[in-house]
């Protein structure tokens, strides 16, 4: 696979992208993390914290695709990825991948990710795929793959607020975070325009993994990390949480 971000996204330079790396944090004891993708400079706190400690576990790691959808996929709804191992001799390796390469042209979230991954865990196996849900039945479809999957982590990286306006993606990112905790539909709400961003379909099909939702952290426009949306005050533009 060609290295598409380096310099765009994140750093080529090994040194200047470790320093990006926070060491302070302990682990998260969660099976199912949901990560926001966005540059490595602005997404880091959530990464340097979620891809700790992760040494000899099987990750699946799921993002959306924001290319077209590929009738080669299974059910067309999902691009699955060869596993990897990725460890700290692998900081700036990637994968091989038996796909075309134009399909990842814009996907720089597996990127950035393994790069992540390379300097906080060692001798991680990870299985990549990529989404497009476009109904209930692609989530159905994935449903059903994951439950043949035996992940001892499965990590989301997605956005969960399209909303510009720092006004509208709280509300959104409220509105999420609402309906996980009741349980409630989300395509239906997504459908409706009242919550965005390209991965909320994929929370809807892990929701029966997990036994409820807890946010870890919120990033604001102004550049600081909230741990609660309230003291946010409209401020939000990315998400970091775990399902419990």
């Amino acid at each position: 696979m060609k290295r598409y971000f380096q310099d765009i996204m994140y750093p080529s330079s090994k040194k200047e992208f470790e320093s990006l790396i926070e060491k302070d944090h302990e682990p998260l004891d969660s099976n199912v993390i949901l990560l926001p993708h966005a540059k490595a400079s602005i997404v880091s706190p959530f990464y340097s914290q979620a891809l700790k400690g992760l040494d000899n576990k099987k990750v699946l790691f799921i993002a959306p695709l924001h290319n077209e959808r590929f009738t080669e996929c299974e059910e067309d709804a999902l691009l699955t990825v060869p596993s990897f191992t990725c460890d700290s001799n692998s900081a700036i390796q990637a994968p091989t991948l038996k796909c075309e390469e134009y399909i990842l042209e814009e996907e720089y979230t597996l990127e950035i990710f393994m790069t992540f991954l390379s300097f906080l865990s060692s001798n991680v196996t990870v299985h990549p795929i990529f989404t497009s849900l476009q109904g209930k039945k692609d989530i159905t479809t994935l449903e059903k793959y994951l439950s043949r999957q035996d992940a001892d982590v499965i990590i989301v990286s997605g956005n969960f607020s399209d909303g510009n306006n720092n006004d509208e993606a709280l509300k959104h990112a409220n509105l999420l975070l609402s309906l996980l905790e009741e349980n409630k539909s989300l395509i239906d709400e997504g459908n409706r325009k009242h919550i965005s961003g390209c991965a909320f379909p994929i929370l809807e099909a892990l929701r029966k993994r997990s036994n409820g939702f807890s946010l870890i952290k919120a990033r604001c426009s102004g550049g600081e990390i909230e741990t609660s949306l309230k003291s946010a005050e409209g401020k939000v533009y990315q998400v970091f949480g775990v399902f419990r």
